[in-house]
């Protein structure tokens, strides 16, 4: 038998085989050796990423260090475990900045990494604050949906709701540079409403506008459609991050406080843009209301209180920039007077302005600024508002604090310095108010009393020292000077005035020259340069002011803030003429020259007309005019105002005008159907209505206010705002001639009478309006045919009468019988003074009523001093009526309504000529929708008659 064999054939199969397990046993021997090549390397991988975000977290920690402690040495971070590593960090140098960053890891293996980061900058030491405010830095505007096409840019009231939007933005470029922000909160003081608001940050760019409730056409700025007034708005109603919103509750009548901190500082670093926020309102129920921008109380606009830290070694304190007004005038012109009393204090010896920026006693001074009195008997600082409102309280450093002065730049920029009379020294006050330091001035007197800081001289020699007026020497001898000495109290310089004054006893700085400002005791104030030479003088005692402490200069307005011992008061003294560009006053009585006082641009009257004006002569027009040359000083591009007295008589036409083209009108002031126009070209065209309902035969003060500079633009009619708008651009300015009574408009001549034209290089403050129409009606002739029936409530009865003509009965109450002590009709006391209240507790429309006999008089003028308490709509208010002296209900002549509440007295005029040569009834009337805790509370009333009918 035989054996068989495979065949040849077969092997020749088999090999691949093997040889292909062979392969598949290398590839999966070959796959584990890989395999756990790459678990080790993914384990090392994981390992050095791992010590990354140890390194990452160390550095971010050193960071937060740098900004988060108080002080500026001593820096270093111990031993701190993070997962299965531990870093630390070192710092070289260990205090200041900036400085280098060493970050160590440390891992449970032993190993260790290292990183190194130089220049980074470190922040400590104090916190200090920055309150940002006003139409120059803040920009407002409200978003309509039902009226999706308008703009709002102007308006002074906005309202939040869903359907409503209230966008808000601010410039951050005066926070400084080498600063880090702490905190950031966007306040808005709510007028009226109450819910809960939602504040969204905008995600485009927008344009305020200068509209008011669709005043423009088309808008010139954001409404609920267009981000401009073309540009549509990728979500209407403003675009915003949706995933970012900070909420806050209403209450009528208080601040709204929104934190913004995250986003400010995000805005601030460029990670986003700033566009400011979108305020949302409840969508349903009461309506959140708030001040704008563009508000009359400056106080309650929007602001964004900021808390920041410089970097160590950094100054970074903002600087206060020298005023754009000049405060080197001899002033002829008191427009404000603050008591003790109102201080609160009880030796009033001094005060200095501060500005709105700063922190003094431990209070951010508001909007405005601020002043700092002295109290030499209580030994006190106060800080107050400019109306005398108490801020913040200080205890002094020791006793008789005689003068300060506010250090605005330098080392120890914001601090207060003050001397002390009998210590001899002089104390550094800090935010807080707690003296920081002080030095003696027994080196050269042993009696320092009047303080002022230097700082923005023309020369800057001097700039960063302290002046310090005194009477005597370090002996204790007479030697009437003022020493200049650095903050330290090192002696600079001293100043020789024994030529000219006995006891200098105040001083301060005349901003942006080489001069000061010294006050004598008894002689007055003086102006003298560095070299002790005497410019000018003026006296005190023309101002009723008796016993001179010491002088100040308004930081805003450049006044002079005179402190009178004797009169235990300080007065607000300015000059009406200061930085005059032209002056006409009219007075001329003959001739066909209009003479400018002093810029010397005479006019060329067409038709000569002089008659008896509102002070001294004035000029009629007859459909002709006066043609002033042009001249550069006539071309107005900045902040300017115009003033002028008009005697309206029916006619329509230009009373001033400069251009011709509308896109370089300068000014231009017309009647135009019985209302008073102001125009110009500043961006666009703006047009400003500033009243109508004048009467033939009266004179009327008209004030235009132009402020480039902040972007509005004010009108007053005797003494009284008027218009409040906003203003984009700067002024246009032509080489036309300047026209009176007529323009180079067809059709523009008018017939009229000016008196009293004046153009000012500068946007006069409301004071200073206020007392030049004050002044000028004190010195019109009363003539035989002038008086005022008035009452202030002094009395505390209904019998009062302060005019010089006689009521004719009492105060009689409208459906009320209580009497003036009881009832929701009475005299009340409130802030010093007496108020007669109107409001109504039962619903029956009550009030208060007198008879006056106007006749023998062709005018009347009716004046109402009154502020408004917890009127929450347009349905709460009180009602003027002037008519027949039985019913006096037949002819409403004002309204005194809702919503709001006035924090100060408001003033309402009204010409009520047409009850003059007769016997007549006053009555103020509340509707039957007030109630008992809705009232207006009349501080003084005022019926002004003239002419001889």
């Amino acid at each position: 038998m035989s054996v068989s064999r495979p065949a040849r054939a077969g092997g020749v199969v088999l090999l691949p085989v093997v040889m292909l397990l062979l392969l598949v046993a290398v590839v999966a021997v070959l796959l584990n050796l890989e395999q756990a090549a790459e678990v080790r390397r993914i384990d090392a991988g994981r390992a050095a990423q791992a010590a990354d975000y140890a390194l990452e977290a160390a550095l971010a920690h050193g960071r937060w260090s740098l900004t988060a402690q108080d002080t500026c040495s001593a820096y270093g971070i111990g031993a701190t475990s993070f997962g299965d590593y531990t870093y630390s960090v070192a710092f070289s140098p260990d205090n200041g900045s900036p400085v280098t960053m060493t970050a160590t890891v440390t891992g449970t293996d032993g190993s260790a990494r290292a990183r190194v980061v130089s220049g980074v900058l470190a922040y400590g030491g104090d916190t200090h604050g920055l309150t940002l405010q006003g139409a120059t830095v803040f920009r407002d505007t409200l978003l309509d949906g039902d009226k999706p096409g308008e703009n709002h840019g102007a308006a002074t009231r906005l309202q939040a709701s869903d359907a409503r939007h209230v966008l808000v933005a601010t410039a951050l470029d005066d926070l400084p540079d080498d600063a880090t922000i702490v905190t950031a909160s966007l306040e808005l003081y709510a007028t009226n409403g109450s819910g809960t608001v939602t504040a969204r940050p905008l995600t485009e760019a927008w344009v305020e506008g200068s509209c008011t409730d669709g005043s423009c056409s088309p808008a010139d700025g954001a409404t609920w459609a267009s981000r401009d007034g073309s540009t549509a708005w990728s979500s209407a109603g403003g675009t915003v991050d949706d995933g970012s919103a900070v909420t806050a509750t209403v209450a009528a009548g208080s601040w709204v406080s929104l934190d913004v901190t995250a986003w400010v500082r995000e805005w601030r670093d460029g990670m986003r843009a700033n566009h400011g926020i979108r305020l949302d309102g409840p969508a349903s129920g009461s309506t959140p209301e708030f001040a704008s921008s563009e508000d009359s109380d400056s106080t309650r606009r929007p602001r964004l209180v900021l808390a920041y830290r410089c970097a160590c070694g950094v100054d970074c304190v903002p600087v206060t920039a020298a005023p754009q007004c000049s405060a080197d005038f001899v002033p002829d012109l008191e427009i404000g007077r603050v008591s003790a009393a109102t201080l609160g204090v009880s030796g009033l010896m001094a005060v200095e302005s501060v500005p709105e920026e700063a922190t003094v006693l431990g209070v951010d001074v508001p909007a405005g600024g601020g002043v700092v009195a002295l109290d030499w008997t209580a030994g006190a600082l106060v800080l107050a508002a400019p109306d005398g409102t108490v801020l913040a309280t200080h205890a002094a450093a020791a006793s008789q604090p005689r003068g300060v002065a506010y250090i605005a730049s330098g080392a120890q920029a914001g601090k207060l310095a003050v001397s002390y009379y009998s210590a001899k020294r002089v104390h550094l006050h800090g935010a807080d108010g707690a003296s920081t330091g002080s030095f003696n001035t027994g080196a050269y007197t042993s009696a320092p009393e009047g303080l002022a800081f230097v700082d923005g001289s023309a020369s800057g020699t001097w700039d960063g020292t302290l002046a310090i007026a005194t009477r005597v020497n370090k002996n204790g001898q007479v030697a009437p000077a003022v020493h200049l000495v650095d903050v330290d109290g090192s002696l600079r310089h001293s100043i020789d005035l024994a030529a000219f004054t006995t006891w200098p006893n105040g001083v301060a700085h005349l901003p942006g020259t080489d001069k000061l400002l010294v006050s004598d005791r008894y002689a007055g104030n003086f102006i003298v340069d560095f070299d002790g030479n005497l410019l000018s003088s003026y006296d005190t005692a023309a101002f009723a002011l008796s016993d001179n402490a010491e002088s100040a200069i308004d930081g805003t307005s450049c006044a002079h803030l005179v402190t009178a011992w004797g009169s235990q008061a300080y007065a607000v003294l300015t000059d009406s003429d200061h930085e005059l560009v032209a002056h006409w006053r009219l007075d001329e009585d003959s001739g066909s020259v209009a003479a400018d006082n002093v810029g010397g641009h005479d006019g060329s009257v067409a038709v000569p007309h002089w008659i008896a004006g509102q002070d001294g002569n004035a000029l009629a027009f007859t459909g002709r005019d006066v043609q002033v040359a042009d001249a550069a000083g006539l071309d107005l591009d900045g902040d300017f105002a115009l003033a002028l007295w008009f005697r309206y008589d029916g006619a329509n036409g230009a009373l001033l005008s400069k251009g011709k083209d509308a896109g370089a009108l300068n000014y231009h002031l017309e009647l135009r159907n019985g209302a008073l126009l102001f125009a110009l070209q500043a961006g666009t065209l703006r047009e400003v209505t500033l009243g109508n309902g004048f009467v033939a035969g009266d004179w009327h003060h008209v004030v235009v206010v132009v402020e480039a500079s902040g972007g509005r633009l004010r009108g007053y009619v005797d003494g009284t705002l008027v218009a409040n708008a906003g203003l984009t651009g700067t002024p246009a300015t032509n080489a036309r001639d300047l026209f009176f009574g007529s323009s180079e408009y067809e059709g523009d001549a008018w017939t009229g009478a000016l008196d009293d034209v004046r153009l000012y290089g500068r946007a006069l403050p409301e004071e200073t309006i206020a007392a030049i129409y004050a002044d000028a009606l004190a010195a019109a002739p009363a003539g035989a045919c002038s008086g005022s029936f008035a009452d202030d409530f002094s009395s505390g009865g209904y019998g009062g009468s302060r005019g010089d003509l006689a009521w004719d009965g009492d105060w009689l109450e409208w459906n009320e019988n209580d009497g003036p002590v009881f009832g929701d009709e009475a005299i009340v006391a409130q802030n010093g003074s007496n108020w007669l209240r109107v409001r109504d507790n039962d619903g029956g429309g009550e009030g208060a009523g007198r008879v006056f006999d106007a006749t023998g008089h062709s005018h009347a003028r009716l004046t109402v001093r009154y502020r408004r308490v917890g009127l929450d709509d347009t349905g709460d208010y009180v009602a003027v009526y002037v008519g027949d002296p039985a019913s006096m209900t037949g002819n409403e002549v004002a309204r005194i309504a809702g919503p709001g509440t006035d924090s100060t007295t408001q003033t309402l005029t009204v010409d009520v000529s047409a009850w003059a040569n007769r016997r007549s009834g006053l009555l103020f009337l509340g509707s039957v929708n007030l109630g008992a805790y809705d009232e207006v509370l009349i501080d003084g009333v005022s019926i002004d008659v003239s002419g001889c009918p």
